[in-house]
């Protein structure tokens, strides 16, 4: 929100060390990569949440956002 993409990026990564299942970590750093317009990145990250979550309202998140990022 406020720019500090590098620090969001650390704290996120080291959620993702240590819960490899929070899929919100992932669509956070989706939308981290996304901002930056690291595309390749944020694909993988939002593939790999989605892959995570069986809450469908989250599915349709992830899923936009990849649509929103492969145009």
């Amino acid at each position: 929100v406020r720019g500090q993409h590098a620090e969001a990026i650390a704290q996120l990564t080291e959620a993702l060390n240590r819960d490899k299942n929070f899929f919100e970590a992932y669509f956070r750093l989706g939308l981290i990569y996304r901002a930056q317009r690291r595309n390749e990145e944020a694909v993988t990250n939002f593939e790999a949440g989605l892959a995570l979550t069986r809450d469908m309202r989250w599915q349709k998140a992830f899923a936009f956002e990849l649509a929103d990022v492969s145009i």
